[in-house]
């Protein structure tokens, strides 16, 4: 099973993409990386690592192995 992490400038953003993403696939490894840590809009490098250990740990608890299949998704300005 594939982990995702959900990256954006805005952490309500990112938590509604998790939030819709549930309801479509409920037992799929899912984080976010939204916003800074002080709550502002932006992107946080120690955020984004974060979420990415936390998909290692929930994929290596499900039995799937820490390092492989691990999709980023990054909401972008055009």
């Amino acid at each position: 099973m594939v982990g995702i992490v959900l990256i954006s400038h805005s952490q309500k953003a990112a938590e509604g993409a998790v939030e819709l993403a549930r309801m479509m696939a409920p037992d799929a490894p899912l984080a976010t990386a939204g916003g800074l840590e002080d709550g502002s809009l932006g992107t946080s490098f120690e955020k984004i690592m974060a979420a990415i250990r936390e998909i290692r740990n929930i994929r290596a608890q499900m039995g799937f192995g820490k390092n492989k299949k691990i999709k980023i998704f990054i909401e972008t300005k055009f």
